[in-house]
């Protein structure tokens, strides 16, 4: 069954309006806390407000956790996860991280969490995966603050469980290896090579991934036999192979360097510095290509190889266009 016909059919326009409005609130609160201004907020701006009047109602934290619930929810945390709440009546009290690193002085250690909030967000635009996998925010803090300053890079997803769950309904393979961010840009490849929903902003897939999960629904892997996905993947081969040459490239186990050669027989990568033969098909997810569409050649050229010899020696031979 197409699930995604199916969706556009049934659930699209429910769900293109809850997008909306979640994006609405996104907006307003962006307004009044841009990444500029964070590191200039007070405690009370911060703080997630308690009851009996305790702190803001429209604090940072309390529009994370509850105005922006709509947008993705933290689920049933406790205060802490933010680095400093409120803890009894009104003493403000470090989470066990923070403390750790800075005793009981609150002023440095707010200080710090303001200054990490801004890097967690530069990372999530500029796709640093290292800062945010290292990052000392609470994970579930950390993916809020993701999912609401860098909606157009990832989707909008706050525990690791409900990614997992996701990442099945779109045949994506997600084990204990992969960080969370590292399955975020997953999805997003997903989404780019899916022509149905490539024009989908990250909160209504969000929504359809919502609905597979939730329903017990799985988006069938992609196939090498879809021709479209071929014969343009066939067309822009070798403008493709031109650009990889010299091209920079970072690897989590091998180091970085830049491409000095391409093996595609065997789908591997020469790095000009330390001359490994890299095997996309047994590492490729542990590369990290600063050109998505090369990252995507690549990968997709180690499926075909996987999965179909006879084709892909017929893409070796091919002349693009």
């Amino acid at each position: 069954m197409n699930y995604i016909e199916q969706f556009k059919q049934v659930e699209l326009i429910e769900a293109t309006n809850k997008a909306e409005e979640a994006l609405q609130l996104r907006d307003i609160f962006l307004k009044k806390y841009p990444k500029e201004k964070i590191k200039d907020l007070s405690l009370s701006d911060y703080l997630i407000s308690k009851e009996g009047g305790l702190g803001k109602p429209d604090s940072f934290c309390r529009m994370l956790r509850y105005y922006l619930q709509p947008l993705c929810s933290m689920g049933n945390v406790r205060f802490d996860v933010f680095g400093i709440y409120y803890q009894e009546g009104d003493k403000i009290a470090l989470s066990k991280t923070f403390e750790i690193m800075f005793g009981n002085n609150i002023e440095a250690a707010f200080k710090h969490i303001k200054e990490e909030i801004v890097r967690l967000i530069d990372a999530g635009f500029n796709k640093d995966i290292d800062y945010i996998n290292n990052s000392k925010l609470n994970s579930s803090f950390r993916y809020k603050i993701l999912s609401v300053y860098c909606t157009d890079e990832i989707i909008p997803v706050c525990s690791r469980g409900t990614l997992e769950g996701y990442c099945k309904a779109l045949s994506i393979p997600f084990d204990k290896r992969m960080s969370m961010i590292e399955a975020c840009y997953e999805i997003a490849k997903w989404k780019d090579n899916n022509v149905s929903v490539k024009d989908w902003n990250n909160v209504l897939l969000m929504f359809f991934a919502d609905w597979l999960w939730r329903g017990n629904k799985t988006i069938a892997p992609f196939s090498i036999s879809n021709d479209a996905i071929f014969n343009g993947m066939k067309k822009i081969k070798t403008k493709v192979e031109a650009q990889l040459i010299g091209k920079e490239v970072a690897h989590n186990k091998f180091g970085s360097g830049k491409i000095a050669l391409i093996d595609p027989s065997g789908i591997g990568i020469t790095f000009a510095e330390d001359k490994k033969i890299i095997s996309y098909a047994a590492f490729g997810k542990m590369i990290i290509c600063r050109d998505a569409n090369i990252e995507r050649y690549i990968e997709w050229l180690a499926n075909v190889k996987d999965k179909d010899e006879k084709r892909f020696k017929e893409i070796l031979n091919e002349k693009a266009d």
